[in-house]
């Protein structure tokens, strides 16, 4: 008996949406990407829009493509430091 598998047929491709970047500053990153590339801001979900959740995310877009930019926030208080 042989160990070889039989080939897995390849899946269609239709495209993505968009890209997550999990960077340490998502407003200097989304900044770099307008300024150098051409970007233009498109979103932004982050505590100013009554979002309580630990991700800051800056969403920049160029015609088709779609970068979300993320950040995740952590709060250190005295209690758990």
């Amino acid at each position: 008996m042989s160990d070889q598998k039989a080939p897995v047929p390849a899946g269609k491709f239709y495209g993505f949406d968009h890209i997550h970047f999990w960077v340490g500053n998502a407003k200097q990153a989304a900044a770099y990407y307008i300024a150098r590339f051409g970007f233009e801001p498109y979103a932004y979900r982050g505590l100013e829009t009554d979002n309580e959740c630990t991700v800051v995310s800056h969403a920049v877009k160029q015609d088709k493509v779609n970068f979300i930019i993320d950040h995740f926030r952590i709060f250190i208080t005295i209690e758990t430091w």
